[in-house]
Formats: structure tokens, sequence, C-alpha cells
């Protein structure tokens, strides 16, 4: 009974609140750019400490929606609610907030929930209503915008055509069922000339959060002859193929990959439909060489955009030197070590400059920061 009881409050716990991915937080991953969304999406200081306090959690899911990193998912419960409306291959769905009283597929405890990601998908094969009346005496008022911020979002993801035939925001349902049939008989022939009907496969059992409606959306949008707008970074031509944004990027959304002929050669790439535009990227970067994520239309979200770069390689390590090169002389690397000049006392690795091993470079060997302060030498970055 007692292991039951425990079961019980875990599942309870569970599906009464959502759940983070610290090894996706921004706070996680670096300490440079502080993120504090989620503290300011919540009225009631579940994120005032360093771990969530969740017995203050009301199960709004706000916070789900606000992350940049998207690092936070739904409760099982919401989650739940979600795949079923996906599921049920309705071609009209209506979603409200839990506060009116009108009857619609999807109730959430607030608009704002509303992940821009999961409204994109419905909207994809079905229209959508979202009724929407007066907020002014809601608690969560001020939160509204993030509401505005995802109806603005999932226009420019779709278009303002197929946005505005798919979505509609009101203060309450269409009176006569038979101008909603008129409505996506128009809309579904207007699919039928244009692109091919969406079908969204879902599996069985799998973990509903926002990583999971972007894939499902890449995948569905890359049916469609026109294009889509989505928003991720742009590597620029003081890009030196460090790959910091790749280190810290939550999504696993940016890849470096050697040239298979040249080994200076480096190629950045990045896959927009992987990108959750959180800027952490373009926030990180040493030479401000990865712009912030910017909209830009593309007829496959999920092929990479690939930007080459020509590096100039550590003589030591063999890894791209990360700022302008400062040439170090053989004797400045070989005598550091020995405070008083003698050669018996330098590093393996000064010796092995100074002596010509494989990695040598030029007669004045290229250094990058980490080696360079390995070997206690000047730094020349500016962080």
């Amino acid at each position: 009974m007692a292991l039951l009881n425990d079961y019980l409050k875990r599942k309870l716990i569970f599906d009464n609140h959502p759940s983070i991915d610290s090894s996706r937080c921004l706070n996680t991953i670096q300490a440079r750019t502080p993120c504090k969304v989620c503290r300011a999406s919540c009225e009631h200081g579940v994120f005032d400490q360093a771990d969530p306090c969740w017995d203050r959690c009301v199960n709004c899911g706000i916070c789900v929606a606000a992350c940049p990193a998207a690092c936070i998912s739904p409760s099982g419960y919401h989650s739940d609610k979600e795949l079923e409306l996906l599921r049920s291959g309705k071609t009209h769905v209506s979603l409200s907030c839990q506060q009116k009283s009108v009857q619609t597929d999807l109730k959430l405890p607030c608009l704002a929930a509303l992940s821009r990601e999961y409204l994109a998908l419905l909207a994809l094969n079905r229209q959508v209503t979202i009724v929407k009346e007066d907020c002014s005496a809601c608690p969560h008022e001020d939160r509204m915008c993030l509401f505005d911020e995802t109806l603005g979002r999932v226009e420019k993801l779709l278009g303002e055509d197929t946005f505005g035939s798919s979505i509609l925001v009101g203060d309450r349902l269409p009176e006569e069922q038979i101008s909603i049939y008129t409505r996506r008989e128009a809309f579904s022939h207007l699919f039928k000339r244009t692109r091919s009907t969406v079908s969204i496969l879902l599996p069985e059992k799998v973990p509903a959060d926002r990583q999971l409606f972007r894939r499902l959306l890449a995948e569905n949008l890359s049916r469609f002859p026109g294009e889509t707008c989505w928003q991720f970074p742009h590597f620029k031509a003081d890009c030196t193929a460090c790959a910091l944004c790749a280190r810290v990027c939550p999504e696993k959304a940016i890849y470096r990959v050697p040239d298979e002929k040249d080994p200076s050669l480096m190629h950045m790439a990045v896959f927009p439909h992987k990108c959750s535009g959180c800027g952490l990227c373009h926030d990180i970067c040493p030479r401000e060489g990865i712009s912030r994520p910017e909209y830009v239309n593309l007829s496959d979200p999920s092929s990479p955009e690939i930007h080459p770069v020509s590096c100039l390689l550590c003589s030591r390590c063999g890894e791209p030197v990360q700022q302008l090169p400062k040439q170090t002389n053989k004797a400045e690397v070989s005598t550091f070590a020995a405070p008083d000049g003698s050669r018996e006392d330098a590093s393996p690795e000064s010796r092995s400059l100074e002596s010509g091993s494989p990695k040598d470079g030029p007669d004045d060997p290229v250094l990058c920061d980490r080696c360079r302060g390995e070997l206690g030498l000047d730094l020349d970055i500016r962080w």
C-alpha cells in the first residue's frame, strides 16, 4: 500500500505542474547572459529561487510558452489534452481559457499558455476558433502580451493568407454552424488548389512538448510547395568557426563540420526547424560572428543553412583560432615554462613546438586561446 501511495503521489505531482529539462536551460548552459523569462512570467514565485518551488505552482502553463529555450514541458494532464485534440481528426476546433463558461474543445488555464508550435500545428489542416473575451479582471491579464506574440509569430510562419483563413479570434463561438462549414469548405478548396492536405501522424507514447510540435510542424510543412517563414540566426563574415555557439545551443541546432578535403575549411551549419529563437548563440559569440534570429522564407526548414569558414588552425591542438591570430615565436613558447630561461624545464608541449613535431605550423606558430592559456602566454581575446 505504501508503494502504491508513493506512485500515485508522484503521478499526481507530475500531472499537476510542468517539468524542466535543466540540461537545456540557458542558465545551466552559461552564466554570461542570465535568463529570467520564467521568473518574469510566473506571478506565483515558483522560479524565485534556484530550484523551482512547485508547491506554489497553479499549473497555468504560461512558463511553458514563455521559455525561450523550450526547456519547460507542460504537465502530464495538459499534454494529454493537447495530444488528444491533435489526434481527434476534427476539421474545426475551438479553444478558450478555463475562466469562460463557453464550451470548447480545449480549455487552457490561460490563453498565454498557448505555444506557437502547437497553435501552428493545429491550424495546418483544420480551422481554429479562439474565444477571447475581456481579460481585464483576470490575474493573468498582464501576461496576455505572450498570447499576442504567439499570434504574431504564427502569422509570420504560416503567412497572412493561411493564418487569416485558418485561425479566427473572437469573443464568442460562431452562432450558426452552417457559416463554419461554408468557411471550412472555402479553406479546403484553397488547400486543394495550392497544397496537399496535411495529415499529422503522432506516436502513441511520446512526451508532448514544444520540441515535438516543432519537429512535426517542420515535417508537415516540408510537404507544401510554397515557402514558410522561420526564425533562425545567420553566420557572418567575422565567424571563426570556434563552435562556441554549437556547444551552448540548447536545441542542438548548430553544428561545425570539417571539410573532407581541406582541413583548414570548416562548414558552420544551422537547422532552422530546430532553432527556438532564444538568441543565446548571438549573445555568447566573442566575435559577433552570428546574428540574432531573423525571419526568413524557406521551402524546406529541415535543410541546413551552411556557411563555409576558412580557418587558421592552432599549431598545437589543431582547433580554429578564435581571434585575429597573434604570431608566437618559438623562443617565447619554449622558454616560458622555465623562469630561469633553461630549456630543460620547459613543458613537453613547448619543447615539441620548438623541436619540430608533426603539429608544427609555420616558423612562428599560431596558438588558440586555450593553448595560450595552458602555456601561460598573453591572451588577445576580449570577452
